[in-house]
């Protein structure tokens, strides 16, 4: 079946070590990184921080509501993050790339999705990729946001 990839990268000046602390908090920061009105609702079902936590997600995108059942795992512990609905074949990478000496990040967002078959399919290969771009840019500047309110607390 065929499948739709998108993927943006960001360079974020804080060391890598900062964003994957709040990229891994399932229970306070993560959330706040999500961007409104795409995302309605996270609530951790299990654990909380890092691999081994499951969470429920609800996105609400071009009018539609859609549920995701999430279950987290870190395949490069400190580098990669993996986000996956089974049931679904969605699957989000964060995966996290140390430049400047360990000064900054390159932080890449990826979401691969199932097509569906005949017209809708390639309506779907047309249209995600641009709506869910917008997203990941959305949730670029709010992860910034959030790392620099961690490096510089007022």
């Amino acid at each position: 079946m065929p499948s739709i990839l998108t993927e943006i990268s960001h360079e974020i000046n804080v060391p890598p070590q900062i964003l994957y602390d709040i990229l891994v908090d399932y229970q306070s920061s993560h959330p706040a990184i999500l961007p409104k009105p795409y995302f309605e609702s996270l609530s951790v079902t299990k654990g909380g921080r890092g691999a081994g936590t499951a969470f429920d997600l609800t996105m609400r995108v071009m009018g539609m509501r859609q549920q995701f059942q999430m279950e987290v795992s870190e395949p490069i512990r400190g580098s990669v993050i993996k986000e996956i609905d089974k049931a679904k074949g969605v699957e989000t990478t964060f995966t996290l790339e140390s430049i400047a000496r360990g000064r900054s990040c390159k932080l890449t967002i990826a979401t691969e999705a199932p097509a569906s078959k005949g017209i809708k399919g390639w309506l779907e290969r047309k249209i995600t990729p641009r709506v869910t771009r917008k997203i990941f840019e959305a949730q670029m500047v709010l992860i910034e946001a959030q790392a620099k309110r961690v490096l510089n607390p007022s």
